[in-house]
Protein backbone atom coordinates (compact mmCIF):
# COMPACT_ATOMS: atom_id res chain seq x y z
CA UNK A 1 0.00 0.00 0.00
CA UNK A 2 2.79 2.42 0.89
CA UNK A 3 4.61 1.69 -2.37
CA UNK A 4 1.47 2.38 -4.40
CA UNK A 5 0.79 5.56 -2.43
CA UNK A 6 4.33 6.85 -3.07
CA UNK A 7 4.04 6.03 -6.77
CA UNK A 8 0.77 7.96 -7.02
CA UNK A 9 2.02 10.87 -4.92
CA UNK A 10 5.09 11.11 -7.17
CA UNK A 11 2.80 12.61 -9.80
CA UNK A 12 2.00 15.49 -7.42
CA UNK A 13 5.35 15.67 -5.60
CA UNK A 14 7.89 14.86 -8.36
CA UNK A 15 10.88 14.88 -6.00
CA UNK A 16 9.39 12.02 -3.96
CA UNK A 17 11.36 8.77 -4.04
CA UNK A 18 10.79 5.40 -2.43
CA UNK A 19 13.90 3.91 -0.85
CA UNK A 20 13.70 0.22 0.06
CA UNK A 21 16.70 -0.65 2.27
CA UNK A 22 17.75 -3.88 3.90
CA UNK A 23 17.75 -7.54 3.01
CA UNK A 24 15.15 -9.90 4.44
CA UNK A 25 12.48 -12.11 2.90
CA UNK A 26 9.94 -9.31 3.37
CA UNK A 27 12.23 -6.67 1.84
CA UNK A 28 12.95 -8.96 -1.12
CA UNK A 29 9.18 -9.32 -1.72
CA UNK A 30 8.77 -5.55 -1.53
CA UNK A 31 11.70 -5.05 -3.93
CA UNK A 32 10.12 -7.44 -6.44
CA UNK A 33 6.88 -5.47 -6.20
CA UNK A 34 8.68 -2.12 -6.52
CA UNK A 35 10.51 -3.40 -9.62
CA UNK A 36 7.13 -3.74 -11.35
CA UNK A 37 6.30 -0.07 -10.79
CA UNK A 38 6.10 1.68 -14.16
CA UNK A 39 8.10 4.74 -13.10
CA UNK A 40 11.72 3.77 -12.48
CA UNK A 41 12.52 7.30 -11.26
CA UNK A 42 10.30 6.74 -8.22
CA UNK A 43 12.25 3.84 -6.76
CA UNK A 44 15.68 3.68 -5.20
CA UNK A 45 16.85 0.23 -4.20
CA UNK A 46 20.25 0.56 -2.52
CA UNK A 47 22.58 -2.38 -2.17
CA UNK A 48 21.91 -4.35 1.00
CA UNK A 49 25.47 -3.68 2.22
CA UNK A 50 24.47 -0.12 3.16
CA UNK A 51 23.19 -0.03 6.75
CA UNK A 52 19.78 1.47 7.42
CA UNK A 53 21.29 4.25 9.53
CA UNK A 54 23.29 5.54 6.54
CA UNK A 55 20.32 5.32 4.22
CA UNK A 56 17.81 6.94 6.56
CA UNK A 57 20.18 9.78 7.41
CA UNK A 58 20.12 10.77 3.73
CA UNK A 59 16.35 10.70 3.41
CA UNK A 60 13.87 13.56 3.74
CA UNK A 61 11.35 11.44 5.63
CA UNK A 62 10.98 7.97 7.07
CA UNK A 63 7.64 6.40 6.28
CA UNK A 64 6.71 3.60 8.68
CA UNK A 65 3.53 1.72 7.81
CA UNK A 66 3.63 -1.65 9.56
CA UNK A 67 0.57 -3.81 10.06
CA UNK A 68 1.77 -4.63 13.58
CA UNK A 69 4.77 -4.28 15.84
CA UNK A 70 8.14 -3.64 14.21
CA UNK A 71 11.74 -2.99 15.08
CA UNK A 72 11.99 0.69 15.95
CA UNK A 73 15.72 1.02 15.23
CA UNK A 74 15.16 2.92 11.98
CA UNK A 75 12.85 5.35 13.81
CA UNK A 76 15.55 6.10 16.40
CA UNK A 77 18.15 6.65 13.65
CA UNK A 78 15.81 8.94 11.72
CA UNK A 79 15.09 10.96 14.86
CA UNK A 80 18.82 11.35 15.57
CA UNK A 81 19.50 12.36 11.95
CA UNK A 82 16.81 15.05 11.94
CA UNK A 83 14.67 13.14 9.47
CA UNK A 84 10.92 13.53 9.94
CA UNK A 85 9.19 10.27 10.90
CA UNK A 86 5.75 9.77 9.38
CA UNK A 87 3.94 6.64 10.39
CA UNK A 88 0.72 4.82 10.96
CA UNK A 89 -0.49 4.96 14.54
CA UNK A 90 0.22 1.34 15.48
CA UNK A 91 1.66 0.26 18.82
CA UNK A 92 5.42 0.22 18.15
CA UNK A 93 5.35 3.48 16.19
CA UNK A 94 2.94 5.36 18.48
CA UNK A 95 5.04 4.39 21.50
CA UNK A 96 7.95 6.40 20.10
CA UNK A 97 6.24 9.08 18.05
CA UNK A 98 3.70 11.64 19.29
CA UNK A 99 1.76 13.34 16.52
CA UNK A 100 3.12 16.80 15.73
CA UNK A 101 5.48 16.63 18.72
CA UNK A 102 8.40 14.49 17.51
CA UNK A 103 6.93 13.08 14.31
CA UNK A 104 3.67 12.72 12.45
CA UNK A 105 1.11 9.94 12.78
CA UNK A 106 -1.98 9.07 10.83
CA UNK A 107 -4.68 6.48 11.25
CA UNK A 108 -5.01 3.85 8.61
CA UNK A 109 -7.52 1.10 8.11
CA UNK A 110 -7.06 -1.81 5.71
CA UNK A 111 -8.74 -1.11 2.41
CA UNK A 112 -8.42 2.67 2.77
CA UNK A 113 -5.87 4.52 0.71
CA UNK A 114 -2.74 5.94 2.33
CA UNK A 115 -2.53 8.69 -0.27
CA UNK A 116 -4.61 11.36 1.50
CA UNK A 117 -3.09 11.11 4.99
CA UNK A 118 0.40 10.63 3.60
CA UNK A 119 0.11 13.63 1.28
CA UNK A 120 -1.03 15.86 4.16
CA UNK A 121 1.94 14.75 6.27
CA UNK A 122 4.48 15.13 3.45
CA UNK A 123 3.31 18.62 2.55
CA UNK A 124 3.34 20.00 6.11
CA UNK A 125 6.90 21.40 6.00
CA UNK A 126 6.32 23.77 8.92
CA UNK A 127 5.53 20.85 11.21
CA UNK A 128 8.52 18.91 9.82
CA UNK A 129 10.88 21.62 11.04
CA UNK A 130 9.35 21.65 14.52
CA UNK A 131 9.12 17.90 15.06
CA UNK A 132 12.59 17.06 13.77
CA UNK A 133 14.17 19.44 16.27
CA UNK A 134 12.29 17.83 19.17
CA UNK A 135 12.94 14.32 17.85
CA UNK A 136 16.68 14.90 17.49
CA UNK A 137 16.93 16.10 21.09
CA UNK A 138 14.94 13.11 22.32
CA UNK A 139 17.04 10.66 20.35
CA UNK A 140 20.26 11.97 21.83
CA UNK A 141 18.81 11.97 25.34
CA UNK A 142 17.21 8.52 25.18
CA UNK A 143 19.49 6.59 22.82
CA UNK A 144 22.77 8.46 23.25
CA UNK A 145 26.13 7.21 24.46
CA UNK A 146 25.84 9.08 27.76
CA UNK A 147 22.67 7.19 28.67
CA UNK A 148 24.26 3.90 27.61
CA UNK A 149 27.27 4.51 29.87
CA UNK A 150 25.07 5.62 32.79
CA UNK A 151 22.91 2.50 32.46
CA UNK A 152 25.96 0.23 32.36
CA UNK A 153 27.47 1.91 35.41
CA UNK A 154 24.17 1.47 37.26
CA UNK A 155 24.15 -2.22 36.33
CA UNK A 156 27.67 -2.67 37.73
CA UNK A 157 26.73 -0.79 40.93
CA UNK A 158 23.63 -2.97 41.34
CA UNK A 159 25.63 -6.16 40.98
CA UNK A 160 28.30 -5.01 43.45
CA UNK A 161 25.65 -3.93 45.97
CA UNK A 162 23.69 -7.18 45.70
CA UNK A 163 20.63 -5.50 44.18
CA UNK A 164 18.63 -6.81 41.26
CA UNK A 165 20.58 -6.11 38.05
CA UNK A 166 17.82 -3.97 36.51
CA UNK A 167 17.11 -1.95 39.66
CA UNK A 168 16.82 1.71 38.61
CA UNK A 169 17.47 0.94 34.96
CA UNK A 170 14.71 1.90 32.55
CA UNK A 171 14.12 0.78 28.99
CA UNK A 172 15.21 3.66 26.77
CA UNK A 173 12.31 3.15 24.40
CA UNK A 174 9.84 3.58 27.27
CA UNK A 175 11.68 6.49 28.92
CA UNK A 176 10.66 8.94 26.18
Amino acid sequence: EACRAIANLHEVIPTLRLIVPGDSPEVRRIRRFVATMPRADVRVVPESRFPVEQIVSNANALLVTPCGDISTTSIAWAMAAGVVVIGTAVHAVAEMISHKVNGMLFKHAPGRSLIGPLARCLRDHETHRKVTEVARGQAYEVFGVRRYVEQNMRLAENLLAGRLPADGITDSSVAM
